[in-house]
């Protein structure tokens, strides 16, 4: 019965060190586009252009806060 408990252990830790490797990565993709957003500001775009940009950024900050 040890045996089975300790397996279910290591299976419940491996899961959650995917899941938060995961999280990890997806924090990351989400601070990533935050400097791109924050670099167009620097940045000289034409108004339309930046516009664009700006909303495909944020549609995928919308996506990825949504796999949160």
């Amino acid at each position: 019965m040890k045996q089975l408990n300790s397996h279910i252990v290591n299976e419940l830790d491996e899961a959650t060190l995917k899941k938060q490797i995961a999280v990890g990565q997806t924090v990351q993709k989400i601070n990533t586009l935050m400097d791109v957003a924050e670099g167009l500001n620097t940045q000289e775009w034409d108004g339309v252009q930046k516009l664009n940009i700006l909303i495909q950024i944020e549609n995928k900050l919308i996506d990825l806060i949504e796999e949160l």
